[in-house]
């Protein structure tokens, strides 16, 4: 149900928390993993989104408040409620719209829908 494209972006988001040796899998990661989903750029450029600018950003959130882990504790990060809602909603939202799959532009819908999400004013 889901596109080969998103499927390699949701892989890329918990590929880049565990290179970053980060606890947690968050939104933060998977708009960042999103950067490089051609489907989620045609969209954000499409809505005048600057992908240089918020990659920058997120860069700068993973600074500043994300904290690594220590190196000697090696574990797979856990997601984050809010990373679950994002892609279930996603899921739902294309299963309402009659769509076969679930592609970056559900994922963009739910990230909007997302109450604490700082990504979506970036």
């Amino acid at each position: 149900m889901i596109t080969r494209e998103l499927q390699a972006t949701l892989n890329l988001a918990a590929n880049e928390a565990i290179k970053r040796h980060h606890e947690f899998l968050t939104l933060e990661h998977l708009m960042y993993a999103m950067l490089d989903d051609q489907t989620a750029c045609d969209i954000l450029i499409n809505c005048g989104g600057d992908l240089s600018r918020l990659r920058q950003e997120l860069e700068d959130f993973f600074k500043q408040n994300t904290a690594p882990l220590p190196e000697d504790l090696n574990r797979y990060p856990e997601q984050t409620a809010a990373f679950e809602r994002v892609v279930e909603r996603a899921v739902y939202q294309a299963q309402a719209s009659a769509q076969e799959k679930v592609d970056a532009g559900n994922v963009l819908a739910s990230l909007l829908e997302e109450q604490h999400s700082r990504q979506v004013s970036a």
